[in-house]
């Protein structure tokens, strides 16, 4: 069952919104790794992953687990802290008064995902690379729709929905509970690795 660490600082939200941290958290939760091996990974140069390294360090999301010698040269690795573990909530205030960059951080997930996709589209046939989407309209209640969203967070993190999360509050008009709404999901997944070629 995920553990859920509310966030109210800024500065780490803004650093938790930000895809190629995201990235390189991912990363680290496998294995102790140096800034060379990790630019690595994400075909990227070391140089270009120093400043993201160092913003995760300030931010104790990561540490310094272990140097190494290695002739003139002393490696450093990093690994995650065991609160980086936890899946983050952001505070919805602190959220409100920095919605630019949390917006500006989801469009730059979203975007290679909606480009991966549009080349799968435009060649008419499946390429190799890793893009599907799915658009599903439902009747809901506001209860249900919450549910639903529960159910496919729960699902992708491959642990059942935690009841108190977000709980739904009740209101005394059973009939404004009940009223049906239209809602969408829209579900855009694609391979991280596939998008660094973009």
């Amino acid at each position: 069952m995920a553990e859920y660490h509310k966030i109210s600082d800024s500065e780490l939200m803004k650093i938790l919104v930000d895809p190629k941290k995201v990235k390189i958290l991912d990363i680290l939760k496998k294995e102790h790794l140096t800034v060379a091996q990790i630019a690595k990974r994400l075909g990227q140069k070391p140089s270009r992953l120093y400043y993201h390294v160092n913003k995760l360090e300030e931010a104790e999301l990561i540490q310094l687990k272990e140097t190494r010698q290695n002739g003139n040269l002393i490696e450093k690795y990093y690994g995650i802290v065991p609160k980086t573990r936890k899946t983050f909530e952001f505070d919805p205030a602190m959220v409100a008064e920095n919605h630019h960059e949390v917006m500006e951080g989801i469009v730059q997930t979203i975007q290679p995902g909606l480009a991966l996709l549009e080349d799968d589209l435009k060649s008419g046939q499946k390429s190799g690379v890793h893009v599907d989407y799915d658009i599903n309209y439902s009747d809901f209640t506001e209860k249900e729709w919450r549910a639903s969203h529960e159910k496919m967070i729960a699902s992708i993190e491959d642990a059942p929905a935690q009841s108190d999360r977000k709980k739904v509050e009740e209101t005394n008009r059973s009939s404004e509970k009940e009223k049906k709404d239209r809602y969408v999901h829209i579900i855009l997944s694609y391979r991280l690795s596939d998008a660094d070629h973009l």
